[in-house]
C-alpha cells in the first residue's frame, strides 16, 4: 500500500475511533439537571463533534505518523508521496470543521440555554406553589410547558398548579360573596348619562330594542340619578323577551348586547378590550358571523400597537440570548447627532423571522448639557417586540385576553400616566440578532457572519474584540492541521520501524504511545496560540489582526517544517558518519 493510501486509512480510522471515544465521554458526562432529556442526544452529538474538531490537529499528527511509521521505501520518496495527500486531507478536514463548528456550537449552546430556562422556570413554579402564589406558579409553569411538555416533571407540576388555581378560585369566590352588597362604582365617561338616555329613547321609538336596552343600561351606569334610565332598560328588555320568546330569547338578546358593547370598544379604539370581549363571545358561539368578523378585525388592529405573549414564549423556548445591550445610534433627521443617549437593554432576547423579542427590557433616553445628564425617558416592560422599526411594549395573553402586560415608567408614581405603547427605534431585528449573538455566543456565528457582526457591533457600543478573537481561533485550524500533517510525516519517517519479522506489520501501534505527549503538547500549543491571538487583537485592532495572525502562523508553520527537516538531516549525517568509521 502506498503512503497516500496508508495516510487516508490511518486518518479515517483514528478519526472514527476518536469520535466514538468523545461520544462515550459525552454520554458519561450527561446529567438531567444540566440538559433536559428531550435535548440529550442533540447535546451529546454536538459535544462529541466539537471535542473532535478541537483535537483534530493532534489526531492528524498521530494518524500521519502512524501511517508512515511502518512504511517501506526510501525516506525521501515516502515524504514526497505523503505531502499531497496530507495537504489535501488537512484542507478537507479543516474546511469541514470551519463549516460545521458554528452550527454545532449553536446546537450545544441552545440545548444548554434552553435547559437552564426549563430548570429555572421549574424551580420558580415550585417555589411559587410552596408560597401559595397560584398566578406566579401558572406563569412559570407556562414557560416550562412551552419548552418541553413531555418531560415527566411537567405532568407532576401541572397537577399541583391546577390544584392551587382551584383553591385560589374558591377563596376568590368566598371573598366576592362577602363584598357583593358593596355599592358598585360609577362608570366614568366623557358623555353624560342624559345623552345616553336620549339615544336609548330614540332607538326605543324606532323599535330598535337591542340598541335601546344597551344605551339605557349605559346611561344608568354613568348617571345613577336618572331613575327613568333603568325603567327604559327594563321596558326594552321586556319588549325583547316578548318578541323573541322568553328565557331563550333573553339569552339571545344578552348575547347581542354584549356583542354590541364589544363592537363599541372596537370603534372607540380599545382594540385590546374588543379582542377580549369578542374572544369571550366566540367561545360561546363561534359560528356567529359578526363575532368572527370583528374578532379578526380587533386582532389585526391589536397587533399594530401590541403583540401576543405566546409569540414571545415560543421564540424564547426555541432559543434565547442572555444580556442584550445596545447603545442606539442617533435617530435625528438626516442622521445628525442630536446629543441624546439611547440605550436598550434586556435580560434575554429571542428571534424569529422578521421579529425580535425582549424579556425584562429597559429603554433609556438621556441628554447631557452643561456637564449634567438629564433623563428624558426611562421605560421598563416585562415583554417587548421589535418589528418594522418599532418596539412594541404592550403584550396580551391570547387565551386569556384579560391578562395584559403594559410598560411602566421607571420612578413614576402608580397614578402617573403610563408610557406610550410603543417606541420608534433605529434598530432592526437582524442587527439586534447580530448584537445578541456577538455578546452571548460568538462561536455560533459563521465566519462571514462573525466578520460582518464585528463591523456592526462597534456602532452600537459593543466591544468587537471577542468576535476577532473567535475569527483568529478559527483561522488557526487550517495552519494547525497543515503543521500537524507535516510534522507527523517527518516524525513517522524518521522513527519508523526498520527491523524484520512479524512485528513489522504491527510496528505502527507503537506510535500510539505518542498519544499522551501529543495531547499535552496540543493543549499547550492551544493555550499559547490563544494568548498570541489575544495579544494580536490588542496590538492590531480590527481586521488588521487577521492579517497579523496570518503572518505569524505562516512563519510558525515554516519554522516547524524547517526544524523537523533539520533534525532529519542531522540524523542522516550522523548515520553517514557511522558508516565511514566502520
Amino acid at each position: 500500500m502506498n503512503s497516500g493510501k496508508r495516510i487516508l486509512v490511518a486518518v479515517l480510522s483514528i478519526d472514527l475511533l476518536a469520535f466514538l471515544g468523545f461520544f462515550v465521554l459525552a454520554l458519561a458526562s450527561y446529567a438531567p439537571n444540566r440538559v433536559i432529556p428531550s435535548l440529550a442526544l442533540r447535546w451529546e452529538i454536538a459535544e462529541a463533534l466539537l471535542s473532535f474538531f478541537r483535537w483534530l490537529p493532534a489526531l492528524q499528527f498521530l494518524a500521519v505518523a502512524a501511517a508512515l511509521g511502518s512504511a517501506q521505501g526510501e525516506s525521501g520518496e515516502l515524504l514526497v508521496s505523503a505531502i499531497l495527500p496530507g495537504v489535501l486531507l488537512a484542507i478537507l478536514i479543516s474546511s469541514a470543521g470551519l463549516i460545521a463548528a458554528p452550527g454545532l456550537a449553536e446546537s450545544r449552546s441552545a440545548a444548554l440555554a434552553t435547559s437552564d430556562r426549563f430548570n429555572e422556570a421549574l424551580e420558580s413554579s415550585r417555589i411559587a406553589l410552596d408560597g401559595g402564589l397560584a398566578a406566579e406558579a401558572r406563569a412559570a409553569f407556562n414557560r416550562v410547558e412551552a419548552i418541553d411538555a413531555t418531560d415527566p416533571r411537567v405532568d407532576e407540576l401541572r397537577e399541583r398548579v391546577i390544584g392551587a388555581e382551584l383553591r385560589a378560585g374558591r377563596e376568590a369566590a368566598s371573598a366576592g360573596a362577602r363584598d357583593e352588597e358593596k355599592p358598585a362604582a360609577a362608570v366614568p365617561s366623557a358623555t353624560s348619562g342624559r345623552e345616553f338616555y336620549l339615544k336609548a329613547l330614540a332607538y326605543f321609538e324606532k323599535k330598535d330594542f337591542f340598541s335601546a336596552h344597551y344605551y339605557a343600561a349605559l346611561a344608568a351606569r354613568v348617571d345613577p340619578s336618572l331613575a327613568e334610565a333603568p325603567r327604559l332598560a327594563a321596558r326594552a328588555w321586556e319588549a325583547l323577551s316578548t318578541a323573541s320568546g322568553g328565557g331563550a330569547g333573553a339569552r339571545k338578546n344578552d348575547f347581542f348586547m354584549r356583542k354590541l358593547e364589544a363592537y363599541s370598544l372596537l370603534r372607540a379604539g380599545d382594540f385590546i378590550g374588543a379582542f377580549r370581549e369578542f374572544t369571550s363571545l366566540a367561545r360561546e358561539n363561534s359560528l356567529d358571523r359578526d363575532v368572527r368578523r370583528y374578532l379578526e378585525e380587533s386582532r389585526v388592529e391589536l397587533e399594530k400597537a401590541a403583540f401576543f405573549k405566546d409569540e414571545a414564549d415560543r421564540a424564547l423556548a426555541a432559543r434565547a440570548y442572555r444580556g442584550f445591550f445596545a447603545v442606539l445610534p442617533s435617530a435625528a433627521a438626516g442622521g445628525a447627532p442630536d446629543g441624546i443617549l439611547r440605550i436598550l437593554a434586556a435580560k434575554e432576547a429571542a428571534f424569529t423571522s422578521g421579529a425580535a423579542y425582549f424579556f425584562e427590557v429597559e429603554y433609556l433616553e438621556a441628554a447631557a448639557s452643561a456637564g449634567k445628564t438629564e433623563k428624558l425617558t426611562h421605560v421598563y416592560s416585562a415583554y417587548a417586540k421589535l418589528t418594522e422599526g418599532r418596539l412594541l411594549l404592550v403584550s396580551v395573553e391570547r387565551d386569556k385576553p384579560a391578562s395584559v402586560y403594559r410598560p411602566k415608567a421607571a420612578g413614576a408614581a402608580p397614578k402617573d400616566k403610563g408610557p406610550s405603547a410603543w417606541l420608534t427605534l433605529a434598530l432592526d431585528p437582524e442587527t439586534a440578532f447580530r448584537l445578541a449573538a456577538a455578546r452571548d455566543a460568538p462561536a455560533t456565528l459563521s465566519a462571514l457572519g462573525a466578520y460582518e457582526s464585528a463591523r456592526v457591533v462597534e456602532a452600537f457600543g459593543l466591544d468587537q474584540t471577542p468576535l476577532y478573537r473567535e475569527l483568529l481561533r478559527r483561522l488557526g485550524l487550517p495552519f494547525a492541521l497543515l503543521t500537524a500533517s507535516t510534522l507527523g510525516a517527518l516524525i513517522g519517517v524518521r522513527f519508523r520501524f526498520r527491523g524484520d519479522g512479524s512485528l513489522k506489520a504491527f510496528s505502527w501501534l507503537g506510535l500510539l504511545l505518542l498519544a499522551a505527549p501529543t495531547a499535552a503538547l496540543a493543549f499547550l500549543i492551544e493555550g499559547i496560540d490563544g494568548a498570541i491571538s489575544a495579544y494580536l487583537v490588542t496590538l492590531f485592532p480590527g481586521p488588521a489582526s487577521l492579517g497579523a495572525s496570518l503572518g505569524v502562523r505562516t512563519a510558525f508553520l515554516l519554522a516547524s517544517v524547517l526544524l523537523a527537516a533539520g533534525l532529519r538531516g542531522d540524523r542522516a549525517g550522523r548515520a553517514h558518519g557511522d558508516d565511514d568509521e566502520r
